[in-house]
């Protein structure tokens, strides 16, 4: 963020005002916002939405903060499963619990989970591949965020990546430990269910 002259610890209300703002405009056809960070005259959206975006806005977040949030603005979840379906069960539930409260008698969209699957007539192959190919876009991954850093520590909206730090450092030479935690699914066609 430094590039672009941001205070890190600015970015979660940058981005919440900014979701917020962008959802608002789609449901309503216009956006204006007056917010800490957005600052927006009302302006039409051309061409102006064509049918609702309800049930069909979709928030991509990992942290225990993002999952209320999205919540409030009525938006589903993307679920990339790199951690222990224990955090993830928390997550969601915390989520479905604030969806419950402001939004109730409701159902909220049911979450999409986006992960990797390497499938071949070997399964040792297959797995081989799995560690290698999805191994390498986790070491990726870390390396652009730097999961594992220092960094987080004292930044305001990144406790939850400051808490995590040091599990990622401690498994930053394994990228296979990745692949791993990843729930990344690898084997036969058959093995996976397939026919």
């Amino acid at each position: 963020m430094e590039g672009w002259g941001v205070d890190m610890g600015k970015t979660r209300g940058i981005f919440n005002e900014s979701a917020e703002a962008l959802v608002n405009a789609l449901r309503d056809g216009y956006m204006r916002y007056n917010g800490e960070h957005i600052k927006q005259v009302r302006r039409d959206i051309r061409p102006a939405p064509h049918s609702s975006f309800e049930g069909r806005t979709y928030g991509a977040g990992m942290s225990p903060e993002s999952m209320p949030f999205f919540a409030k603005l009525g938006a589903g979840v993307l679920v990339f499963p790199f951690k222990e379906w224990s955090d993830v069960r928390t997550n969601l539930d915390s989520y479905r619990k604030v969806w419950a409260d402001v939004r109730p008698d409701t159902e909220p969209p049911k979450p999409v989970v986006v992960g990797f699957c390497v499938i071949d007539k070997d399964p040792a192959r297959a797995e081989a591949d799995a560690m290698k190919y999805v191994g390498r876009h986790y070491k990726a991954v870390n390396k652009i965020y730097n999961f594992g850093g220092e960094h987080f520590k004292n930044i305001k909206g990144y406790e939850h990546y400051a808490q995590n730090a040091a599990d990622f450092k401690e498994n930053a030479g394994v990228q296979n430990q990745g692949v791993r935690r990843s729930h990344a699914v690898w084997h036969t066609q058959a093995g996976v269910g397939g026919n």
